[in-house]
C-alpha cells in the first residue's frame, strides 16, 4: 500500500509513504479508512517506522 502524501485535489498533505498488511482504521464519525499494519516513511532528517495493529500471538 502506498500513500503519495496528496489529497483529492493533488496538493502535497504529507511525506509519501508505504507500507505492508492491511488495517481499518474506524473514526468518531462513523468513517473508516484503510491503511498498512506495518509501514517506513522518510524524511529529510530521518525516518519513521509504523506498527499498527498487530495481534498478540499466543
Amino acid at each position: 500500500m502506498v500513500f503519495e502524501g496528496k489529497d483529492e485535489q493533488g496538493k502535497v498533505v504529507s511525506n509519501p509513504n508505504f507500507g505492508y498488511g492491511h488495517q481499518n482504521l474506524p473514526y468518531a464519525d462513523d468513517i473508516s479508512k484503510d491503511f498498512y499494519q506495518i509501514g517506513i516513511s522518510a524524511y529529510t532528517t530521518g525516518i519513521s517506522i509504523y506498527i499498527i495493529g498487530l495481534k498478540k500471538i499466543s
